[in-house]
């Protein structure tokens, strides 16, 4: 909501691998296409897997009905709607850092870019028309000093919102019971080998 109603510049959603950033991001691209007409949007991937699976989600998305029927160009690394509205998927390489600014940039788990790249993303999109330029990061934390580390250090000095959220704000809450399931048996995560080689159950009141 931040991005999409334009209440920020420059966002970093900082949250842990599995965390539905990629989708997230995939969602607020779908929407800024449906509801800003003629708005370019670059969707970069740090790395190749970052950028298939940005795609996977955008298509995945766009070839139901009824958005489908808006769609006049799906390509595998380019999306235009009826409305004008284009998005770029693309690499986070210094050759794709480089090419036409749009008015919304988003990048997928920093952490893989090189702080020289990094930087090189941060001066990506460019205000045009009614739409203001946006520039959307997200990533998880893999090195204790590492790009995410830099960016959450300089987070202030460049007027980058971080929203964080962890594993426990995604988890899907388990419907099994802990120990005597019907169909499973004790949950193995509250269980461990005793001396003897045998299965005991060690934890009294697991969190649920």
């Amino acid at each position: 909501a931040e991005q999409f109603f334009e209440r920020t510049k420059t966002t970093f959603g900082f949250a842990n691998r599995s965390g539905g950033k990629t989708r997230a991001v995939a969602i607020l691209n779908v929407a800024d296409m449906f509801f800003k007409p003629g708005v370019e949007i670059c969707s970069a991937g740090a790395i190749q897997e970052q950028a298939n699976r940005a795609h996977e989600y955008l298509t995945d998305m766009l070839t139901k009905p009824p958005q489908a029927s808006y769609v006049e160009v799906l390509l595998r690394s380019r999306v235009r709607l009826v409305n004008g509205s284009v998005a770029q998927i693309i690499t986070g390489s210094y050759h794709g850092l480089n090419s036409k600014h749009p008015e919304k940039f988003r990048c997928d788990e920093i952490e893989l870019l090189h702080p020289t790249l990094l930087q090189e993303a941060l001066s990506q999109s460019q205000s045009r028309g009614e739409y203001q330029a946006q520039d959307t990061f997200t990533s998880t934390r893999k090195f204790p000093a590492g790009t995410v580390q830099k960016l959450l250090n300089e987070a202030e000095m460049r007027n980058v919102k971080v929203m964080p959220w962890c594993i426990f704000e995604v988890l899907e809450r388990c419907t099994r019971h802990c120990r005597n399931d019907p169909i499973h048996g004790d949950c193995a995560a509250y269980s461990r080998l005793n001396k003897d080689g045998n299965m005991e159950i060690y934890v009294v009141e697991p969190w649920r």
